[in-house]
């Protein structure tokens, strides 16, 4: 223990804890302190909060004037409510073939961490078969893409399907300014999350751009949701009515502008003292945790908070300051400690690093482990999906308790996720098998039903092409099963041969690293002599065009 508090207090915590003793301070109101300053906003919710040195101006024009009212009344006119029983993405999936949805728009995001394509995947595995595909955000290559349901990628702008007549996803930062064309009579789904603001849920409904002309919104929540929305709008009815869920989003705006009052003021008076004196554009640090976290929490009215704070000022700019949230913010209650924005920024920072990358699975039974039988390699494959894309073996055999981990295994649902790791295998001249670690200790106690003088049993860790002279057929099993348990390195030219056989009739190359991220093994791939075969493929081999 003493060994671990050294190295703590002298590495660990000088380091990662560092704390200086002054800090410098920008905010928007040094943005915007020069004299020629414009900018364009499509919305006025937070123009209160905007710094005292500019002024948002309302558009001349009474079409634009009228925007927010002309939208608001489209979503009454053109939109319904429906409680969601869990926001997962598998349930979200079939909420969204129930309710025949053309584009699911997360404002709420509720797929938030979990992968864009990953989605997709599920959709094309359960969508209406009216879509010829999914059209999604691709957040590694940063552009639109659509994937039909061979699993061929085209990046949007070129592809032969157009959005309208695909399933198109909006993950939360494309739930603004995104433009799709959709089909006429479409109809989205729009999720609501907590604290979701009405700037943040018109640019949502949006998204749907002909709700004007024939398109609808289904917006939808879980039970938290529908719990929040009644406690906001004082109801005590059971459903949710499209207005209750306009009242909260705007409860939400008013939230936030009285908790952003205090920062408004507090930058915009550091701005104006730093302007009139540059001896003091360096702030102390707080670096005592009393002083970080021991003030009490109070709720008091905005403008009492910053009477207490004001600590005489005569610069008179700092007036106009106070008068501004005098008029809107006297009588508005807030908690707030005694902290300065430093213990809040930390707090910021831990809210939003706290987003759970979301993996899920289906819930299933183990199957105990049965008496030896031994069954095709190819058999697993009806079982998979992008496994079952390759050309496998035939020289391999499995055990059907390798084949079958789970109970009630059907063809409904692709396992590709569930399949066994490759620990051992018992092999000969002529066959390879592929068993589980449990039929692997009764061999070598010889209880295991196989005449095993015939085998010898190997780790597969421990194999090498060069142990001794393979028959073709063994080093081509053996090269294969290399890239069944999601190997990436094929350093002998008779492996990269066989790998590029093996993926001669593939529709996409993301099935080949589909199946690497299955194994878990994805950040192995990258300039690796799989990734080689792989380009080597896209570029050589006639007729094969999409990567």
């Amino acid at each position: 223990m003493k060994v671990i508090d050294y190295f703590l207090n002298n590495f660990v915590f000088p380091e990662e804890t560092k704390i200086f003793n002054n800090r410098l301070l920008a905010s928007p109101w040094d943005l915007l302190s020069s004299k020629n300053k414009c900018g364009f906003s499509g919305t006025n919710d937070t123009s209160l909060l905007i710094p005292l040195t500019i002024h948002q101006r309302e558009p001349q024009s009474y079409f634009l004037r009228a925007t927010n009212g002309k939208i608001l009344k489209l979503v009454l006119q053109k939109s319904e409510f429906k409680q969601i029983n869990n926001i997962r993405a598998i349930e979200l999936t079939e909420f969204i073939i129930e309710e025949k949805i053309d584009a699911l728009i997360d404002v709420g995001a509720y797929l938030a961490g979990f992968d864009n394509e990953k989605f997709a995947n599920i959709l094309l595995e359960k969508i209406d078969t009216r879509f010829e595909g999914v059209v999604y955000f691709d957040l590694k290559q940063l552009e639109w893409k659509f994937k039909n349901r061979d699993g061929v990628i085209w990046s949007l702008v070129n592809s032969p399907v157009k959005e309208r007549n695909a399933f198109v996803f909006f993950d939360q930062r494309r739930c603004r300014g995104s433009d799709m064309k959709l089909s006429k009579n479409a109809k989205g789904l729009i999720t609501i999350s907590t604290n979701l603001k009405k700037d943040d849920f018109i640019q949502a409904c949006g998204r749907m751009r002909g709700l004007e002309y024939g398109q609808t919104l289904l917006l939808t929540g879980d039970k938290n949701i529908s719990r929040l929305i009644r406690e906001s709008v004082n109801s005590i009815s059971d459903k949710i009515e499209v207005k209750h869920v306009i009242e909260y989003v705007l409860i939400n705006v008013v939230k936030n502008l009285k908790n952003g009052f205090l920062i408004f003021a507090e930058n915009g008076k550091h701005y104006y003292i730093k302007k009139h004196s540059m001896d003091n554009c360096i702030q102390k640090e707080l670096s005592s945790l009393e002083e970080l976290y021991l003030g009490a929490i109070l709720e008091e009215s905005i403008y009492k908070q910053l009477k207490i704070r004001r600590n005489d000022e005569t610069i008179h700019e700092i007036d106009k300051i106070y008068e501004h949230v005098k008029n809107y913010g006297n009588d508005e209650l807030i908690e707030k400690s005694n902290n300065d924005e430093e213990s809040e920024r930390e707090r910021e920072k831990e809210i939003e690093v706290q987003i759970e990358k979301l993996i899920e699975y289906f819930k299933f039974t183990a199957r105990k482990e049965q008496t030896f039988q031994e069954n095709k390699f190819s058999d697993i494959f009806k079982f998979t999906k992008d496994f079952s894309y390759l050309n496998w073996s035939k020289d391999i055999n499995i055990s059907e308790n390798f084949l079958k981990p789970i109970e009630n295994m059907s063809f409904d649902y692709k396992f590709d996720d569930y399949l066994q790791i490759v620990n051992y295998i018992l092999i000969n001249l002529q066959k390879v098998i592929l068993i589980t670690d449990r039929e692997a200790e009764l061999f070598i106690d010889r209880k295991l039903d196989i005449y095993y003088s015939n085998y010898i049993l190997v780790h597969f860790s421990k194999l090498k092409l060069n142990w001794f002279t393979y028959s073709k057929n063994i080093q081509t099993a053996i090269t294969q099963l290399k890239l069944f348990a999601g190997e990436t390195l094929f350093d002998f030219q008779i492996e990269k041969e066989i790998v590029l056989e093996m993926i001669i009739n593939l529709k996409s190359i993301e099935n080949l690293k589909n199946i690497i991220i299955h194994r878990g093994n994805f950040s192995s791939y990258e300039k690796s002599n799989l990734e080689k075969i792989s380009k080597y493929y896209c570029e050589n081999v006639i007729g094969f065009f999409n990567k």
